[in-house]
């Protein structure tokens, strides 16, 4: 059996190739810690449960624990007349992943009121990172597609 050298194309492309399976394997290792969430319906769900919840605690800073099993939040409005229970449950949406648990502490006020920019028929899209302070919404319909850049506030309680 004779060999043949490899000429310099063969062992560019071959050294590409292995660096590309390597740098590939070593992503899926470093999988990056966050929470993505798409919505399974329209907008307008979403619009009516956290309306109805501003209703009761308007302009309340509170934290939305998320995990694998959901998102929960639990808030008390300036005077404590109302509290407010949610659960919203991950097969609720049609992608959900939260890696690591994490509380996104937001203003029910101002979230409400980027929410009336989008459209009823708008899918939502809510991604937030480990590590960072910053919550995107991003809406989409027929092709467009809006991005809201939330910051957010980190609670030690």
């Amino acid at each position: 059996m004779r060999l043949l050298p490899l000429s310099f194309t063969h062992y560019t492309l071959l050294s590409l190739s292995l660096s590309l399976s390597l740098s590939l394997s070593v992503n899926t290792l470093k999988k990056k810690k966050m929470l993505e969430v798409k919505s399974a319906q329209q907008c307008t769900m979403l619009k009516k449960v956290i309306e109805s919840i501003t209703d009761l605690v308007y302009n309340v800073d509170a934290n939305f624990e998320c995990s694998s099993t959901g998102i929960s939040l639990q808030a008390i409005d300036p005077i404590h007349e109302a509290m407010v229970s949610l659960l919203l449950r991950s097969d609720g949406f049609e992608h959900y992943r939260c890696d690591p648990n994490m509380s996104l502490g937001i203003n029910l006020g101002s979230l409400a009121e980027m929410l009336m920019c989008a459209g009823d028929d708008d899918i939502v899209t809510v991604k937030a990172h480990d590590g960072q302070d910053c919550v995107s919404f991003m809406f989409e319909n027929l092709g467009k597609v809006y991005f809201f850049f939330f910051i957010y506030l980190r609670f030690m309680y």
